[in-house]
């Protein structure tokens, strides 16, 4: 009978090295934040809301849509993107449409993966009023 050794050859080893690199560049190249995403997010206790992330266009918006019907259009302002982490700024109090118009922006900041964006929401003294989570529009 012969004896099976537990040396895989080089062949098997290339393989699977191919494989990995593909499995890794399926799981990178989710296109990065700059999409449009909908979702849901909450101030304090029960203050729900919905909203539209538009963060493909040069100058990126969201609308904010609430419970009673309202809705506000707002600039998304500084946002930046570093290794799976993102964060932007949004005045909803001042209902600012541009951002040179914010008197009191609010951060959103957290996590996204290939079709999650995740994270809470801050006012300046870094006080975390809410949170907020997304999904990307499959275009």
């Amino acid at each position: 009978m012969p004896v099976l050794h537990a040396r895989p050859g080089r062949a098997v080893k290339a393989g699977a090295a191919a494989l990995l690199a593909r499995l890794t560049m399926l799981c990178a190249c989710g296109g990065g934040v700059h999409d449009i995403w909908a979702g849901t997010g909450e101030f304090q206790e029960a203050r729900f809301y919905a909203l539209d992330l538009n963060l493909a266009e040069e100058k990126p918006f969201a609308m904010l849509k609430w419970r009673d019907g309202g809705e506000l259009l707002l600039a998304v302002c500084a946002l930046s993107e570093d290794d799976g982490r993102v964060a932007f700024k949004m005045d909803i109090e001042a209902q600012a449409a541009s951002c040179d118009r914010m008197v009191r922006p609010l951060r959103f900041q957290g996590e996204f993966g290939r079709d999650v964006l995740a994270g809470t929401v801050e006012d300046a003294a870094g006080t975390q009023l809410g949170m907020f989570r997304a999904f990307r529009v499959r275009r």
